[in-house]
């Protein structure tokens, strides 16, 4: 690149629109490249250093740049396909949302690739995947959120759920009906983003100081939250800036709710394992109980064994009728006295 002449900006109103044109003259091995980009929006034009090369080495500079993207897309995604496989198998929502949560920022890392367009040219379509990962990803967070909450707050939680779907719905419809709404959509987030923060600290403040969990969501949530600012402070003031760092907190964020799970698995895990030793303890308990009480119950069939005897004894040899008699008045008992005296038999009494 032997000549670039820079952008130049011309104050020509419209209404109240300013437009801003940029025409580049590159020169290169004898040839001339010239292009104009004009737009009613003041952040239009190049956004990353222009680049001559072999699109070989042009893919490979990309991939260079979004190596960190990439990183954290394969990690969110299998951080999500382990989730995914606990909540089936536990069936527990947070798992199901922090699923939903870590694949939404693995769609926007991917989607806000530069590379991504060497693969598939087609930006529009990029651009709806980065506003559908960027709502749907706080909607999940939301849903995570509720694992912390008392019941009666779970409640309003839910209900600023709710909302949160009907309005992101509503403004990403529009954004595909028209894309220039896509002011409208950033501030709308952003707004939802503050949103999040503070009803994050509304759940967690009664339980916040004695609770590692609830303080390892708060950081990462407080971190991301701050990257999130300095983008948009960065997108106010530089629009022409190409790399923005929400990704970073992102990543500090999905590690942060990684941990808290980590945390909850080692803890049911914990929590099951004493369950099964204290009931293997009643288990050996109750058998040496009814081990005891087999040995009582042969002991007192012995001593009624014994007592009978003695009692068959001492009736059997008694001088007097001895005559027993059960509740229907049917003689059960006739002893040899007693046969002696009245003259009947004991099958006879019978």
């Amino acid at each position: 690149m032997e000549n670039c002449r820079p952008p130049i900006r011309n104050g020509i109103s419209h209404g109240c629109r300013l437009i801003l044109s940029c025409c580049l003259i590159i020169n290169f091995n004898g040839g001339t490249v010239i292009f104009q980009i004009s737009s009613a929006y003041n952040s239009i034009g190049i956004h990353s250093p222009v680049e001559l090369a072999s699109l070989h080495t042009l893919l490979r500079n990309k991939l260079n740049d979004d190596l960190f993207k990439i990183l954290n897309g394969v990690i969110m995604l299998f951080l999500g396909s382990g989730a995914f496989i606990l909540y089936l198998r536990i069936r527990e929502s947070g798992y199901g949302y922090f699923c939903g949560y870590v694949l939404m920022v693995a769609l926007l890392n991917v989607s806000s690739t530069f590379a991504k367009d060497f693969f598939y040219d087609a930006p529009s379509v990029w651009t709806g995947l980065i506003v559908f990962a960027s709502g749907a990803l706080q909607i999940f967070w939301q849903g995570f959120l509720q694992i912390f909450a008392s019941v009666e707050r779970r409640r309003h939680v839910r209900r600023v759920m709710q909302a949160t779907i009907a309005v992101l719905g509503s403004i990403y419809l529009l954004f595909i009906y028209n894309a220039t709404f896509m002011p409208l959509v950033i501030g709308v987030a952003f707004l939802i983003a503050l949103t999040n923060y503070l009803l994050m600290w509304w759940v967690l403040l009664p339980i916040v100081r004695h609770n590692l969990s609830a303080q390892l969501f708060a950081a990462g949530t407080t971190v991301w939250i701050l990257f999130y600012l300095s983008d948009a402070v960065i997108l106010q003031f530089f629009p022409q800036a190409h790399h923005l760092h929400i990704y970073y907190g992102q990543f500090v964020e999905a590690v942060a709710l990684t941990g808290i799970l980590v945390l909850r698995f080692v803890s049911v895990k914990k929590a099951n394992r004493e369950y099964l030793e204290e009931v293997a303890q009643k288990n050996t308990q109750l058998q040496q109980m009814q081990n005891q009480l087999q040995q009582w119950n042969a002991a007192l069939e012995e001593t009624v064994a014994a007592r009978t005897a003695e009692l068959r004894v001492i009736t059997e040899s008694a001088k007097d009728a001895i005559i027993m008699m059960d509740p229907q008045g049917r003689i059960s008992f006739w002893n040899p006295a007693a046969e002696d005296i009245l003259g009947y038999k004991q099958e006879e009494a019978l």
